[in-house]
């Protein structure tokens, strides 16, 4: 499966804890969630999550957090 979608270098990715789906961070200040029970399709996109390039993600059950170059940390309640 190819995933392709975001406009700059991806810098994140990780597995949602129920394996159904995957999340992407990336220079372009957007997180894309994937659904890989539906062939990877884009799910949803939270364009300009940041105000500068997302430079980390990580992710539990309960919440996203993301970080940029410039040190700001946003997290995020998972739904």
């Amino acid at each position: 499966m190819r995933l392709e979608g975001h406009d700059q270098w991806v810098t994140g990715i990780n597995f949602h804890p129920n394996g159904k789906y995957i999340f992407t961070s990336s220079d372009d200040k957007s997180v894309k969630v994937w659904d890989l029970v539906n062939n990877g399709v884009c799910v949803r996109t939270f364009s300009n999550a940041h105000e500068y390039m997302i430079s980390c993600m990580t992710l539990s059950s309960k919440v996203m957090v993301t970080g940029d170059v410039k040190s700001s940390i946003k997290i995020w309640e998972m739904r």
